[in-house]
């Protein structure tokens, strides 16, 4: 690899290397990790000799580097932890401006004594010390490779894998998240739903949620419409991310935002000059659908009451306006079937049904239910006597 890298030292050979390591340093096997580690350390040496090598320029393949090593700190022998802290502090060395980069390395260095344990508090403990000095340095427009490679480490069979995958994603989410890119967080929010997806161990989906929490607090909006844009927007994973948010300190200005998006949404709807079955898609009427779905998980946890009584006035024009739009077009097109047990409109009374019950004293819902007002509602030939019996 040093030869190749005299023979051609520009970085994109630099790259093409680490791209073809990636897949051993992610692998199952320690014995094929620990070969990789030695090979990166030869690798990045030679590198940083090479002529086209310019101090304080980040490597391109920082981000991704730092996910897929950044766990091995703590789930491998003795040896490969301090290999793996070893070349995360050249790393650093080609990257961080010369001032500081023998203050870290030192750091690093000391740090790097303390993994010759086996005792596993004190290696992640050591692990996420190693996480923040590297996060103090870590490069702007990295965030999704970062995100990306530590996600394979955090789905990882091995727990202590896991463990420390997770610690890291916290401790770059906590200590860089202001400097992420807007246009990087769709692309992270679909790396943590995807995770979500891909495991049902509690471990790995703790760490994803308290990850998406920690990532909304500085990008709320595009995170907002990153989780808007899921294609399941009623599948467990995507409740539960609903749920969690709705649950945390974020609950009622994400409710907020909801409900501005729901009255938007519900303008343009109303506004256009053709039906969504006239342009022959159901995107118009998907987007009211997908944020009704996510108002309703957040209000069905949320902590406080008053402000759902303070949405009142917005909430219920928005939800009654959008079960009379989609009966309308129901009707208009008459494509439901006979005898048919979901009424087109469901999804739009459940969600006003449960609102008011977040406002309304329980003996007003059991007289709705018991006059049969949300059933009457959610059908297009009794919607007006719903609505009568809503009003009265």
């Amino acid at each position: 690899m040093a030869a190749l890298l005299q023979a051609e030292p520009g970085p994109a050979c630099f790259e093409d290397m680490v791209q073809v390591l990636r897949r051993w340093l992610a692998s199952a096997h320690t014995c094929e990790q620990e070969r990789a580690l030695q090979v990166c350390i030869q690798l990045l040496g030679a590198h940083k000799e090479g002529r086209e090598h310019r101090r304080g320029r980040a490597c391109k393949q920082f981000g991704c580097l730092v996910g897929l090593l950044g766990p091995l700190t703590s789930d491998v022998p003795a040896a490969s932890c301090q290999r793996a802290t070893t070349y995360l502090g050249r790393l650093l060395q080609i990257g961080a401006p010369a001032e500081t980069t023998e203050v870290a390395t030192e750091e690093i260095g000391h740090l790097c004594e303390k993994l010759n344990t086996d005792a596993a508090e004190s290696l992640l403990a050591t692990s996420v010390n190693i996480a923040e000095i590297i996060c103090k340095y870590f490069p702007r427009g990295q965030a999704t490779d970062f995100m990306s490679a530590v996600a394979e480490s955090l789905l990882c069979a091995r727990p202590m894998c896991a463990q420390a995958a997770g610690r890291w994603m916290l401790t770059f989410l906590g200590e860089c998240r202001e400097q992420i890119l807007k246009e990087e967080v769709p692309e992270i929010v679909t790396t943590l739903y995807t995770c979500l997806r891909s495991s049902r161990q509690s471990t790995p989906r703790g760490f994803v949620l308290r990850a998406m929490l920690l990532l909304a607090r500085s990008h709320q909006e595009p995170v907002l419409d990153s989780l808007l844009q899921q294609r399941l927007p009623t599948d467990s994973d995507t409740v539960e991310l609903w749920r969690s948010l709705g649950r945390s300190a974020l609950g009622c200005p994400i409710l907020v935002r909801l409900t501005e998006k729901l009255r938007a949404a519900g303008e343009s709807r109303c506004g256009s000059d053709c039906c969504a079955w006239e342009l022959g898609s159901s995107q118009a009427a998907l987007e009211p659908r997908t944020i009704t779905c996510a108002l309703s998980e957040v209000v069905s946890v949320l902590l406080s009451e008053t402000l759902v009584q303070r949405l009142l006035p917005s909430l219920l024009p928005c939800l009654l306006g959008q079960v009379s739009e989609t009966l309308g077009e129901e009707m208009a097109l008459s494509v439901r079937e006979q005898g048919s047990d979901d009424p087109p409109g469901r999804l739009f009374v459940e969600a006003l049904e449960l609102v008011l019950a977040r406002c309304l004293e329980e003996r007003w819902l059991r007289l709705l239910r018991k006059q049969g007002a949300w059933a009457s509602l959610a059908e297009p030939w009794a919607h007006m006597v719903g609505v009568c019996l809503l009003a009265s």
